[in-house]
């Protein structure tokens, strides 16, 4: 509302603008009347199909550069779904389009037109699908080797393409000024009178996030190498957080591959785009999501907390080719970029030898990928009448059966019953091995001999079974008490220790957050063993193993992962060693690392600057979730809005997506101690 020249002016939600005096006078309505865009040529039509059919492109973020007499920009308008930018240095020709384009009713709806010459101007990455070169002159080819550079800059990863028509001479001085820029991934090729530059595959040294602990290792470590601070924002806003699970549920880390970013909701998965966050699709699944729903009839003003995915798993697992989702007793596998479904796979109790435990009908717990193949929990163990998900059940943490299938064929591979339980959380798959514990906790033992329930109370086995064959490599039976495996392929070394959640305040009591023992992967036999207590989850962090979970405060040391000793710094001031800790704030959920970054919940979103060494600091003004939303993959930081239910009072509740921006500030604090030795050296800001 605007109240000015004694008029009060409103501008109502449904698009309306109302305009209120102080006389009774009759009303006078505006109406829009929208006019038709300026036909294009036949020619313009004809290369704009061609171009979107060679580029396979009709969806997304587009760019012309250069707009000639706008006839290309009507014809990407009319013949398909692009959000267009267009570019041009003539203020006057840009006027008059922009007028068109208003009077159309499209202006500020699916395209803007600026002022400049792309080259020249600060256009964000990756965020053009396709990119439409109209007026070479205008879109300022002339600066050569600048504009190639931009051109690819802007390019989407993973086929984003750029269309220039030049002619045979310039098309050859083009691709020598491109293979002169060292653009990684690029491609290029003359179809037709048309040079068409594309960016092939990932970003060198993006990572991916596939699995709830990031990979079927359980590294809680993305690998991607390109993501370090300070950051910047690359897009916000995006859809809302409807098909987001709430917050206190701990529901699945959203994972990314390809270019894309899956998110679990109460009835369904979605897609997203990492680098313009726009909806790819979404698919329903009724009930999906309710084993991570905060359940009914607890107390309290907010919603309660309880385990979640971090007991009970992931319901899906992501790959370029393939997103495949446990869902009751069926696997689908389902199409990544459009969300349709490829294959479903089921099978019955009898399949597995589960028919004389009493299971009619056979659902799926664990679910895991690597390489060609879904290593799969199959009957999760229900043990008391809670339901899956509860703080005080230990229902389908653990499954009766390990399943290995053909992830394109559904074909049973190999399968292992359980004499006790496979935890879901001892599941780890690399290096063409499957590492399992089957072994129930003194947890959930004494929880059965309290309700007169006779258990198995043999010694638990730690398992390296053939990933080809299920044939078992080797096998321990001696202090196995793990409820958590972590593999390092790097050092070829498994880690045997307890999840844990905040301390276990919001976890399950049978975590044995006291003991770490670790193993050589090749036989089993022991390497260390660290008797301490930590935060889980551990993540296993190049030479480092890093307890990711203080409730509040400063973490528990970092351990070398070759000996299971502190890790150790030099404190800035003294010069003296210390141990390597981090320090955060209140806030649940637990941490998950980057090769440069360390991201929690700190009051608002938190990082530690792994790169650096340089300490924790906030992404001001947001709130990451409970489950850890603040993702590393693909070259950016992905943060969807992940505060469904939440009423902590944040000023910014929207999806964002960071990349690396140099001339951003960054402030950090640590957990380094005071010290009363000699000052060796000191920096005032």
């Amino acid at each position: 509302m605007l109240a000015a020249n004694s008029q009060l002016i409103v501008v109502t939600e449904s698009g309306r603008i109302y305009c209120f005096g102080d006389k009774d006078v009759a009303v006078q309505e505006h109406l829009f009347n929208a006019t038709s865009l300026p036909e294009p040529t036949t020619e313009q039509r004809k290369q704009v199909t061609s171009i979107l059919h060679d580029t396979d492109t009709t969806e997304g973020y587009a760019q012309l550069w250069g707009l000639g007499d706008a006839g290309l920009l009507y014809a990407l308008l009319e013949t398909s779904n692009l959000h267009i930018l267009a570019i041009d240095p003539d203020g006057k020709k840009v006027a008059e389009v922009r007028r068109v384009l208003a009077d159309a009713g499209l202006y500020g709806q699916r395209v803007s037109v600026m002022t400049g010459t792309a080259a020249m101007m600060e256009l964000p990455p990756y965020i053009a699908s396709l990119i439409v070169v109209g007026d070479i002159d205008a879109a300022g080819i002339s600066h050569e080797g600048a504009f190639a550079k931009k051109l690819f800059h802007c390019l989407r990863p993973y086929g984003g393409s750029a269309c220039l028509p030049l002619a045979e001479t310039v098309h050859a001085r083009f691709s020598e000024l491109v293979k002169r820029a060292n653009l990684s991934n690029a491609s290029i090729e003359r179809v037709d009178n048309i040079t068409i530059l594309s960016k092939k595959g990932a970003l060198p040294g993006a990572g991916q996030w596939t699995h709830e602990h990031a990979s079927s290792a359980n590294t809680v470590m993305s690998d991607d190498d390109l993501v370090k601070m300070p950051l910047g924002v690359l897009w916000f806003g995006g859809p809302t957080n409807e098909n987001v699970l709430p917050r206190h549920g701990y529901g699945p880390v959203p994972q990314v591959c390809s270019g894309r970013l899956f998110i679990l909701g109460v009835n369904g998965i979605s897609a997203r785009d990492v680098y313009t966050g726009r909806t790819l699709w979404h698919k329903e699944f009724p009930g999906i999501g309710e084993p991570y729903q905060t359940l009914p009839g607890r107390p309290g003003k907010y919603l309660a907390h309880q385990p979640g995915a971090a007991f009970y798993g992931s319901r899906y697992v992501s790959a370029a080719d393939g997103e495949y989702i446990a869902y009751n007793d069926t696997i689908l596998h389902l199409d990544p970029a459009t969300g349709a479904q490829l294959a479903m796979y089921t099978l019955d109790a009898s399949e597995l030898g589960l028919a004389d435990a009493g299971i009619a009908e056979l659902s799926w717990g664990y679910i895991g990928l690597w390489e060609d193949m879904l290593i799969l929990g199959a009957g999760p163990q229900i043990f008391d009448e809670q339901p899956p998900g509860a703080r005080e059940s230990f229902n389908a943490i653990s499954s009766q059966c390990l399943v290995v299938m053909d992830r394109y064929t559904g074909e049973i591979r190999w399968h292992k019953r359980a004499k006790h339980g496979f935890r879901h959380n001892a599941i780890v798959t690399e290096n063409e091995t499957v590492f399992a514990i089957d072994g129930l906790s003194e947890g959930v033992l004494e929880l059965m001999e309290r309700r007169g329930i006779t258990m198995d109370k043999s010694a638990a086995a730690l398992y390296a079974f053939d990933a080809r064959s299920g044939a078992v490599k080797w096998q321990q039976n001696e202090d196995v008490f793990g409820t958590w495996l972590g593999y390092s392929k790097e050092h070829d070394l498994l880690v045997q220790a307890g999840r844990g959640q905040r301390g276990g305040k919001h976890g399950l009591p049978d975590e044995p957050n006291d003991r770490i023992k670790v193993h050589r992967g090749v036989d089993g036999s022991l390497v260390w063993t660290h008797n301490d207590s930590y935060q889980g989850p551990l993540a296993l962090h190049s030479d480092r193993i890093i307890p990711t979970c203080p409730s509040r405060g400063v973490s528990s040391p970092a351990l070398d992962i070759l000996t299971g000793k502190a890790m150790m710094r030099k404190h800035p001031i003294t010069g003296k060693d210390i141990t390597w800790r981090f320090k955060r704030t209140y806030g649940c959920g637990t941490g998950i690392t980057s090769k440069h970054l360390l991201t929690f919940r700190s009051g608002a979103a938190g990082f530690y600057d792994l790169c650096n060494d340089g300490g924790t600091g906030n992404f001001g003004g947001f709130r990451a979730s409970c489950t850890n939303n603040l993702v590393v993959a693909d070259g950016v930081l992905n943060a969807p809005d992940y505060t469904r239910t939440c009423q902590c009072s944040y000023q910014n509740r929207t999806s964002l997506a960071m990349v690396p921006t140099p001339e951003v500030e960054e402030w950090t604090y640590n957990a380094i101690p005071a010290s009363r030795a000699l000052v060796q050296q000191v920096g005032l800001n």
